[in-house]
């Protein structure tokens, strides 16, 4: 089922896998050990499609992981060693949205997910936010993730580090099930004793490379059956203690350094894969434009309930600008009449407190990376850019619901006049996928929630005052009017003037400058994600 053979990572100039090679059949359990910095955290990374390795080769079942990664990705359930959940939803929520991204729907999901939660004990805590549950039955839910849909590979990194006696057993019991039931399963430990109850193969893992293989007993066989303890003090007599085998002479002990590779690992000829004389069915671009729809309509379903289940920032955005124009709109009409007054309070505190709500998108990523949820979901079939769509439909909705609700308010309250709707509602859309756009670039960019604070707040206010939002360019000083095109403020403020005023020649610039800035940052946001940067290496 698993098959990697002289994996290679580099970082820098240490090299965290050397020639690794671990095969794995269906229905067997390999427990693979070593110190830290072994490689075996690198090993799962890579299984999982976050890092790519620099050589080698590795198939997933009858895929080659390495160049059809999304493919072999369906057969695979990932428990990562640090907790990858959301904890503002139940665990139900969470086992739905695994199971949803896993191809399950209906009845079918649902008994899956009563299975899985009967199986490691966790029915009566299903309808429960993770976030609310002890370590033990987080350690139990993240391993839920990883066996709802009953992938063929169970790849567990360390799933008992830190858990209680009645987690690890229900977790043991669990994974010998499956391993039974002909499913392959990687577990990585540092607890021996686990593997023994699991009756595992064992893989010991040294500087990069797989060093032994086999049972308990077939490694422990020619291990000294005699241990010798010398003092200090001639006068004390040295001491023997027997042990389990009888002691090898030094010739023929087995030394863990010496390592020979295989042939294949030092040829100079490049590998190609073999095709397979059984012909494969190939995929049709209809099933999988089908299935690429349904998981992103799991996404956004799950993304949607994120945002409900914590509301206050959004609230925020949306009831401050209504609270914001009515006390400044006084000012604008001393200063430019009723009917400019008026569009100028409305304009300026729509694009102002729109670029504040750029938190909405940017936490929203920043969150699922520090999360770990984002790598979580990598080891999934998505796409990255399937996971930048699915999270952004449910926030683009916000940012447009926010700066309707301006303008309704105004129109209603104020007597905004709106001669034209549809060429306003055509800016308030190019001007939300900027918004969309800038955000998201800015919650990949970002390695803390500090950092991306400030920059939403200083941003905000910088591109909102430079682009001429709340005070005209008119009445600015002459080098603010030079650069003020530099900032996606003034094209949202000038596309938002023209559409109340009915010129559709400058709103339609205005509306392709704005997608153009959203595309940019899209596209860069996604390139990002493809590689390491998505991820928080360190904070």
């Amino acid at each position: 089922m698993l098959t990697a053979e002289g994996l290679v990572k580099c970082y820098g100039r240490r090299r965290a896998l050397d020639g690794f090679d671990l095969t794995v059949a269906p229905g067997e359990i390999v427990g693979l050990i070593g110190h830290n910095g072994a490689g075996k955290t690198t090993f799962v990374e890579i299984v999982t499609g976050l890092v790519p390795p620099d050589a080698g080769r590795m198939r997933i079942g009858p895929h080659d992981a390495l160049r059809a990664g999304r493919a072999a990705r369906r057969l695979l359930g990932v428990a990562p060693q640090e907790l990858a959940l959301y904890g503002s939803v139940t665990v139900r929520e969470n086992l739905r949205l695994l199971a949803g991204l896993a191809g399950l729907r209906g009845r079918r999901r649902d008994a899956e997910i009563a299975r899985v939660l009967d199986e490691l004990h966790l029915a009566a805590v299903a309808d429960r936010p993770v976030g609310i549950l002890s370590g033990g039955q987080r350690r139990r839910v993240q391993a839920a993730t990883a066996m709802v849909g009953s992938p063929p590979l169970l790849l567990l990194d360390e799933p008992t580090a830190g858990a209680d006696p009645e987690t690890r057993s229900a977790l043991l019991a669990a994974v010998k099930a499956r391993a039974e039931a002909g499913a392959a399963v990687v577990y990585t430990t540092h607890y021996l004793p686990e593997l023994v109850d699991l009756d595992a193969t064992l893989a010991l893992a040294r500087d990069g490379r797989v060093i032994a293989r086999g049972t308990q007993e077939e490694l422990t066989r020619h291990l000294p059956g005699e241990l010798r303890v010398t003092f200090a003090d001639p006068a004390e007599p040295e001491l023997r203690l027997p042990t389990w085998q009888p002691c090898l002479p030094p010739a023929a002990r087995p030394s863990p350094s010496t390592y020979v590779a295989p042939a294949w690992t030092t040829s100079t000829t490049p590998w190609k894969p073999q095709r397979s004389r059984r012909r494969r069915r190939r995929r049709s671009p209809e099933m999988s434009l089908r299935e690429s729809a349904t998981r992103l309509s799991v996404l956004m379903r799950h993304n949607a309930l994120l945002m409900l289940r914590e509301p206050g920032p959004i609230l925020s955005r949306m009831i401050l600008p209504l609270v914001f124009i009515t006390l400044l709109r006084p000012l604008y009409l001393a200063a430019q009449g009723r009917t400019a007054g008026t569009e100028q309070a409305v304009v300026g505190t729509l694009v102002t407190f729109s670029l504040l709500a750029l938190s909405i998108s940017g936490n929203a990523i920043l969150t699922e990376r520090l999360g770990r949820t984002w790598d979580r979901l990598r080891g999934t079939p998505l796409h990255p850019a399937e996971m930048l769509v699915g999270k952004a439909i449910p926030v683009f909705a916000a940012l447009l619901a926010q700066q309707l609700l301006i303008v309704g308010f105004s129109t209603c309250v104020f007597g905004l006049s709106v001669p034209h709707p549809f060429l306003l509602v055509g800016v308030l859309l190019s001007w939300s996928c900027t918004l969309l756009g800038l955000g998201t670039l800015l919650g990949v960019l970002a390695r803390s929630m500090g950092e991306l604070s400030a920059a939403f707040d200083i941003g905000g206010m910088l591109l909102s005052s430079v682009g001429g939002a709340l005070v005209p360019l008119s009445v600015l000083p002459a080098w603010v009017a030079d650069v003020a095109p530099a900032s996606p403020g003034y094209w949202a403020a000038r596309g938002l003037h023209a559409a109340l005023d009915g010129d559709a020649h400058t709103a339609a610039a205005a509306c392709g400058t704005l997608l153009g800035v959203a595309l940019m940052c899209g596209t860069l946001a996604s390139v990002r994600l493809q590689g390491r940067g998505g991820r928080l290496v360190a904070l």
